[in-house]
Formats: structure tokens, sequence, C-alpha cells
């Protein structure tokens, strides 16, 4: 794999555990999983909030990210795009949702966080290698 594309999911997979970590600390005493949580830059315009759930599914996700990353295996980092999609589809869900819990404590910049994060993976893990000759052939090479 490109060590451009490596550095860049390792990136967003450090962002994310740097957030995970952060709002996992932050929301010592508040409940575990519900619509209380802990927003990030309030003072700028409020990122979240993320449930304490939320800050666990985020570091488990960015670990995985960072593993495949780091171990060179695709697979894994796909698994982990795929993981914040899924988040991200069930805040949507559960923050139209009126009667529905929200376990991960999210509105639409919590959703928008967990998306950026599964898209930029899968991108990254999925878009053809320079030298593979779906590239090359897209190039006219």
């Amino acid at each position: 794999m490109d060590a451009r594309v490596t550095r860049a999911q390792q990136v967003i997979a450090g962002v994310a555990l740097l957030v995970g970590i952060y709002v996992l600390l932050r929301g010592l005493g508040m409940p575990f999983a519900g619509p209380e949580g802990v927003s990030l830059l309030p003072r700028a315009g409020p990122v979240g909030p993320f449930s304490p759930l939320a800050g666990v599914v985020t570091i488990v996700l960015a670990l995985a990210a960072l593993a495949g990353a780091l171990a060179s295996a695709r697979a894994l980092v796909v698994l982990a795009g795929a993981g914040f999609l899924a988040a991200a589809a069930l805040v949507l869900v559960q923050w139209f949702g009126k009667n529905d819990p929200n376990w991960l404590g999210g509105s639409g910049s919590t959703m928008a966080f967990f998306g950026a994060a599964g898209i930029g993976l899968l991108v990254l893990a999925l878009a053809p290698a320079d030298d593979s000759p779906t590239y090359a052939s897209s190039r006219g090479s």
C-alpha cells in the first residue's frame, strides 16, 4: 500500500481515537448511553454531543483502523470505515425517531463526524493504488 495512503489512514484513525478518549474521559458520571453527552469545541459551535457509549464505539473503531493501517490490512480498515458509517446511520435513525432511544447521544454533527471518518477510511482503503492496472488505464497510460 502507498505510504501516503497509509499515513492518511493513520491520521483519520488517530484523530478519531483522540476524540473517543476525550469523550470517554469527559463523560465520566454521565449516563453511559442516552441523549446526554459531551460536546466538542462548544465555543466554536458544538460538535456532538457524544455519549460515553459513542466514545467507546469511536475508540474501538479507531483502534481497528489504526491496526489495519499499520499492518497494511485493507480489510480491517474497510471494516472500521463501515463501522463508522453504521454508527452514523444509527445516529440518523435515532435522532429523527421520536420514540427511539438516542444511545450514542448524537445529533447532526455527531453523524457528520462518524460519516466523515467512515467515508475517509473507505475511500483510502478502496481506491486503486497508483501502480494498479485500473489506475494506469484510467490515466491513459
